[in-house]
């Protein structure tokens, strides 16, 4: 082998490594769900069909070959779940819940269909074996900008997760009553707002009513989103939500209304000169502790009672009166 060659190979090698820590540094201790992707369940796997659909943490991505994979095997991922257990498991049975391995793992991913596709079983293989132009083409695509990754699932998606979700166990309902199309739309707004109240319910109470009704697999990725957005706690979402309501009133007076406290127009719509008192809820999101207490702050309270003991606050934010 030629100077130029080995110096090409070695200057390939440490650009994927760097790539790699880069990429796993801003990935360490991602959260994720794994969900196994074969039927049968041997004795012997136990370990690993025992976690099916459980949440587990990134430990590190698996890229070189082993006594237990073959590079045509790889990549994989080594995940630690909640009870000590570590498995290495493959990027299709495992789900991003806090939106740091997705980037991650595309980033691992094209490492070895650039080597595939220059006919290498893959990186390691071709780190040994291709020559100078095959090492330029592996360079080239692995070098392209990664996805920026999310540091949380947003309280928006949680949102629209929940919502799903409402929506869904609603017309499960309203079905199992009506089949009326018309009748049907009417019910649907009821259990969504009054009887069963769905829009009423905590993340947990959602989730474990869409088990009880066999819907939670129909909408695994609304699932998906809610269970990881209690799992990883802290700075992420609380059992807080901020409900924005409209209060309608008609008045043939000049005053914005703005100032006047909600009990006061109440009254004024019951006894006085206004009309109306409808209340209507507009939309409700579930907040992140540092956004309920941002909220609480904008509308002059505090939200510490919402938080009765630090459980939820994130190991990197300090607790009261301690060292920042």
């Amino acid at each position: 082998m030629n100077l130029a060659l080995a110096q090409a190979r070695a200057g390939t090698l440490a650009r994927w490594r760097a790539i790699l820590d880069v990429a796993f540094t801003a990935a360490v201790e991602a959260r994720l769900k794994f969900k196994l992707s074969l039927e049968e369940r041997h004795p012997a796997d136990k370990a690993i069909w025992s976690h099916d659909n459980m949440h587990c943490t990134l430990v590190r991505p698996v890229v070189e070959p082993s006594d237990v994979f073959d590079e045509e095997a790889l990549p994989g991922f080594e995940v630690r779940f909640d009870d000590g257990t570590q498995i290495t498991a493959f990027k299709e049975e495992l789900t991003d819940t806090d939106g740091r391995f997705a980037p991650m793992s595309e980033i691992v991913c094209r490492g070895f269909a650039a080597a595939r596709d220059l006919g290498y079983a893959g990186p390691t293989h071709l780190l040994r074996e291709a020559p100078i132009e095959h090492l330029s083409a592996f360079v080239e695509v692995t070098t392209r900008p990664a996805p920026e990754p999310q540091a949380q699932p947003a309280a928006r998606a949680i949102a629209v997760a929940r919502q799903e979700l409402i929506d869904a166990l609603a017309a499960d309902q309203a079905d199992s009553y009506i089949s009326d199309i018309k009748g049907r739309h009417w019910l649907t707004a009821r259990f969504i707002e009054g009887f069963v109240g769905f829009a009423q319910m905590s993340i947990q109470e959602l989730l474990q009513t869409a088990v009880d009704a066999n819907i939670a697999e129909r909408h695994e990725s609304a699932v998906a989103t809610l269970e990881a957005a209690i799992a990883v706690g802290g700075s992420h979402v609380t059992e807080v939500r901020e409900t924005v309501l409209q209060f309608t009133v008609l008045h043939d007076d000049d005053h914005d209304l703005s100032d006047r406290e909600l009990g006061d127009l109440a009254d004024e719509c019951d006894f006085g000169a206004y009309i109306g008192g409808e209340l209507k809820r507009v939309s409700t999101t579930p907040l992140t502790r540092a956004q309920a207490e941002h909220r609480a702050t904008a509308l002059g309270a505090d939200a510490t009672f919402f938080f009765p003991d630090n459980a939820l606050r994130s190991e990197d934010e300090p607790s009261a009166g301690g060292t920042p």
